[in-house]
């Protein structure tokens, strides 16, 4: 299956095969990544949010997500500056393995919906620090 970049600037990867973040799409990584509004990639085998392959990329390049549906991966946590995507809405973890929340969520100001729904550790869930 391919990438699928919409018109409302969603990044579509369901059921990929996916087990790291996608670092990129040809030579605008940075641009691209930067213009998401929408990710969602459920069901893969991903095991962090962001790809330690491109060490240049960080979360300052996906600053205006609005939703992020990542369920149904291998994640167990988030990464500490979490905090910094400030318009995120909704953010879907439900069927990972979340056993820590970062401390920086709580500037998350504008997160309406946080699923943590099926996790497989969800009653030991807390704020990491």
């Amino acid at each position: 299956r391919k990438a699928i970049i919409d018109d409302e600037a969603t990044l579509l990867m369901p059921e990929a095969k996916l087990q790291n973040f996608p670092i990129g799409f040809g030579d605008t990584v940075f641009l691209q990544m930067s213009y998401l509004k929408n990710i969602s990639m459920p069901h893969n085998s991903i095991k962090s949010v962001l790809n330690t392959d491109l060490n240049m990329m960080s979360l300052y390049h996906l600053r205006y997500i609005k939703n992020i549906n990542l369920s149904g991966n291998k994640l167990s946590q988030l990464p500490h500056d979490f905090g910094s995507l400030i318009h995120l809405q909704t953010l879907d973890l439900s069927y990972n393995q979340m056993n820590a929340m970062p401390a920086s969520i709580s500037k998350l100001k504008k997160l309406k919906t946080l699923n943590l729904g099926k996790c497989v550790r969800r009653s030991s869930v807390q704020r990491s620090s």
